[in-house]
């Protein structure tokens, strides 16, 4: 079968090729990429995809196109296979952002309402003790989606979800389908090799919609987000409460303080702990360790994560910003604290 040519030869011919040869095959010609695990039908599927391409093209534009599907990464479901979710509304996510979003809102939240559309989703919550505001931004999550209306609008139990996806496996994807009183999610290998899952969707107006939270933060500084974490996890062991001061007299420190331990920080960028500092007066804040330290799962998101105050009497937000359109966001709620520490 060695002498059958993939791009000209007969189907028939190349369907009869063993896949552990055909797949030997394909990668030696360099012709597109797949998963090692994909099934003879799903890589016969998409060679007829890269033959559809060829006889499109002229002989001049063929290595350009080689190129391309080179580059192509497995994405079997947008080939002529058929999808029984098509006319449905639907996402399939390409990572695992749903459940790492997931696994921070359980310790915060019973209920969420989270909304869905063809660029990604959004979250804008008050935890349970209102004492944080969370406001999430995922963009470029989806491997392909088909949100039939602008927005499609969730509210459901945080616990029950998590215990769904905590039964995805590592190679499988999630895809949600959304009905008018559930939420199917799925964990695909491919089309229809899935493990299927049913969520009751709970009212929507259980849960009010938070309005954008508009507030100008006149002083920030940038911490390298797991060296933030680590101090955090420092401090808890003898408080439940952080304190963050800065002085000007001491222009290039910013200070993290419980009882009994002090850590200091400088600005210094061989160090990778404090990134820069724009504060231009004295300031000091008490905020409290338990939500810190749930905000901290963040820390897998971005390298750094910006702390942005106002006074000692004002919120503190935390952002940790994915890449240019996406972003977690948590503003807290400060401490009144009488005693000195």
């Amino acid at each position: 079968m060695d002498n059958i040519d993939l791009i000209e030869g007969s189907l028939d011919s190349i369907k009869k090729i063993k896949v552990k040869d055909l797949k030997e095959r394909i990668k030696k010609e360099k012709l597109f990429h797949f998963e090692s695990k994909i099934k003879k039908k799903d890589l016969i599927a998409k060679l007829i995809e890269h033959r559809k391409e060829y006889e499109d093209s002229s002989d001049e534009e063929m290595d350009e196109i080689k190129e391309q599907i080179i580059e192509i990464t497995d994405n079997i479901q947008e080939m002529n296979l058929d999808d029984p979710d098509k006319d449905k509304n639907y996402v399939l996510f390409k990572n695992n952002i749903l459940y790492e979003v997931c696994s921070i809102l359980k310790d915060l939240v019973e209920e969420c309402r989270i909304v869905f559309n063809n660029e990604g989703f959004e979250i804008k919550m008050i935890d349970k003790s209102l004492v944080c505001l969370l406001d999430i931004m995922i963009k470029d999550c989806y491997e392909r989606s088909n949100i039939l209306d602008n927005n499609k609008v969730v509210v459901i139990n945080i616990s029950e979800l998590m215990n769904i996806l905590d039964c995805k496996e590592t190679d499988q994807q999630i895809k949600v389908i959304f009905e008018e009183d559930n939420m199917l999610i799925h964990f695909c290998r491919y089309i229809k090799n899935c493990d299927k899952f049913k969520l009751n969707l709970l009212n929507e107006n259980l849960i009010d919609e938070v309005q954008d939270f508009q507030m100008e933060f006149e002083q920030s500084f940038v911490i390298n987000s797991k060296e933030f974490s680590k101090i955090c996890g420092k401090l808890k062991k003898f408080d439940d409460k952080i304190q963050i001061s800065y002085e000007l007299l001491n222009e290039n420190n910013v200070k993290f303080k419980s009882k009994n331990e002090l850590i200091e920080l400088n600005s210094n960028f061989e160090n990778n702990q404090l990134v820069s500092i724009n504060i231009t007066e004295n300031l000091d804040v008490f905020l409290l360790l338990k939500y810190i330290r749930i905000f901290c799962k963040s820390d897998k998101f971005s390298k750094n994560l910006i702390v942005k105050l106002i006074d000692r009497d004002h919120p503190v937000e935390m952002e940790y910003q994915i890449d240019s359109k996406s972003y977690v966001k948590f503003v807290i709620s400060p401490q009144n604290c009488e005693d000195e520490f």
